[in-house]
């Protein structure tokens, strides 16, 4: 239990910390399309990143 609660009082004010760093950072990204444009790659590489990991993932558990 006190693991668990060391998780989650690590945890979520982290994410409240990222989570508006974020909508900070998107809400400077829209006015900028060079911006825009590092912040779409950014993200195409995140899901290639996660789809990749999901493949491996996904062929070594029926493998």
């Amino acid at each position: 239990m006190m693991l668990f609660m060391g998780i989650v009082l690590t945890v979520v004010p982290s994410a409240l910390i990222l989570g508006f760093a974020l909508a900070i950072f998107f809400s400077f990204v829209r006015d900028d399309p060079t911006a825009k444009g590092i912040v779409n790659f950014a993200l195409i590489i995140l899901g290639m990143g996660l789809v990749l990991i999901a493949t491996h993932v996904v062929g070594t558990y029926f493998i």
